[in-house]
């Protein structure tokens, strides 16, 4: 399911053959310096990849994305868009970009 597209960026859900791509950056360190779990194994990519194969159930707009390339079709990143709970119990959201271009898929229209 295609999220948002810009000129030069389609965001869509993964779909399990992302798996090997998103391994590179979840494997890279540099890339996960930030993140507190580090890098991960190719299973905890998977396991990762297939927990967001759906998105939300109600906001299928939520959840990891797949960042794709429109001029080669190669996935080049993956983004993320989810509802943090505050401790106040208000909602907000969320949103990241992972080895990609945060600010053109910020941008983007749906």
């Amino acid at each position: 399911m295609q999220i948002l597209e810009t000129e030069r960026l389609i965001l869509r859900h993964p779909v399990l053959s992302d798996v090997d791509g998103i391994f590179v950056f979840y494997s890279d360190p540099e890339v996960r310096r930030y993140f507190p779990d580090g890098t991960l194994t190719y299973q905890e990519t998977r396991e990762e990849v297939e927990w967001y194969l759906n998105g939300h159930p109600r906001h299928p707009e939520l959840g990891l994305w797949a960042t794709v390339d429109k001029a080669t079709s190669r996935l080049i990143g993956r983004g993320l868009l989810r509802t943090i709970i505050t401790v106040r119990g208000g909602g907000s959201l969320s949103a990241g970009q992972q080895v990609g271009l945060g600010r053109e898929a910020a941008a983007g229209d749906p």
